[in-house]
């Protein structure tokens, strides 16, 4: 015979506060929530204002993310607003901020949109949408991409915009794409440093190299080089080996001065190789200079910035212009 079994009402309001009690310390120790000023019900555990959550990933990677507005679903993706937050691991540290924050579980991958900026050893990352893959530690980022940093051997300060970029850290490569644009200030005032423009650009972390292709122009003091692709080796700088090649189709233009009177050089060719520390180009592969109305042909061409003497190697013409 079944008895009926009756609860007092102050009996089953305690039952409840004790399920309540019990489900915020589980989301607490699981996911390491500090938000003193979220009280977490039943049915709105997964939404927090105000909060701030640390996490731990596989990869030992310490997460801290501070946010006005954090949802955590029950897979353990997170989802946040108005981001302000960074990263640990081993000795590495990162920064990031953005309107928008994205972390999927699965995939220990964090997308940062809106206004996202992303620190990481000395090299500062802004676009529209970054992501940080954080078994690889690789970043990517597209929209207005703006970084900012400092040649770890040369100290050379450098500027790069483009439309996206790809950093790989396990081959040290930062890789530009579409109306990549960019400045070179050298450590040294007085040293004169460089802008470019091309459609690719990889930085080469480890050998302090950059490579253009695509509509390659190369804008120096008193000269530009417009090519089809450049190699330009930073660390050279002071050295006797060549600082930079161009490529592929380039046009040389170069103003210099003649006995007190401007003058314009032009030169064409297939390959100039550019030494930093003697000022010198050489030219080869059909190369041709005009210069106050002549044109001096061969099979390679010398000369050296702001000078008007040429060297010039099997020659169809010659020229013999005085220096001031």
């Amino acid at each position: 015979m079944l008895k009926k079994i009756l609860f007092h009402p102050l009996i089953l309001l305690a039952a409840l506060s004790v399920i309540v009690v019990v489900q915020s310390l589980k989301v607490e120790s699981e996911i390491g929530i500090k938000s003193p000023k979220v009280t977490i019900s039943i049915m709105e555990e997964k939404n927090l204002i105000d909060s701030s959550i640390y996490k731990i990933s596989d990869q030992g990677q310490q997460v801290h993310i501070t946010s006005s507005l954090l949802q955590i679903d029950d897979s353990g993706n997170i989802f946040g607003e108005e981001i302000d937050g960074f990263l640990l691991k081993e000795e590495r540290s990162v920064d990031f901020k953005s309107d928008y924050l994205k972390y999927l579980e699965d995939k220990k991958m964090l997308t940062l949109k809106g206004e996202a900026l992303f620190k990481s050893e000395g090299r500062e990352h802004q676009a529209e949408s970054i992501t940080y893959k954080m078994v690889s530690g690789d970043i990517s980022g597209q929209g207005n991409v703006q970084t900012k940093m400092k040649d770890e051997k040369t100290k050379d300060k450098l500027r790069i915009d483009a439309d996206s970029f790809i950093a790989n850290t396990s081959k040290k490569i930062l890789r530009y794409k579409d109306r990549v644009k960019g400045k070179l200030e050298r450590r040294r005032k007085y040293e004169s440093g460089f802008s470019f423009s091309s459609d690719k650009l990889d930085y080469i972390d480890s050998l302090s190299e950059l490579k253009l292709s695509g509509n390659v122009k190369f804008n120096r003091q008193n000269y530009t080089i417009s090519a089809g692709k450049s190699d330009i080796f930073l660390e050279n700088y002071n050295k006797k080996l060549k600082y930079f090649t161009f490529y592929d189709d380039i046009i040389y233009v170069e103003q210099l001065k003649v006995k007190g009177n401007s003058m314009k050089r032009r030169a064409y060719a297939q390959k100039i190789d550019g030494h930093n520390k003697s000022r010198t180009m050489t030219l080869s592969g059909s190369p041709k200079v005009i210069q106050q109305e002549e044109m001096i042909k061969g099979t390679k061409i010398k000369f050296k910035e702001k000078s008007d003497l040429i060297e010039i190697f099997d020659s169809e013409s010659t020229l013999n212009i005085e220096r001031n």
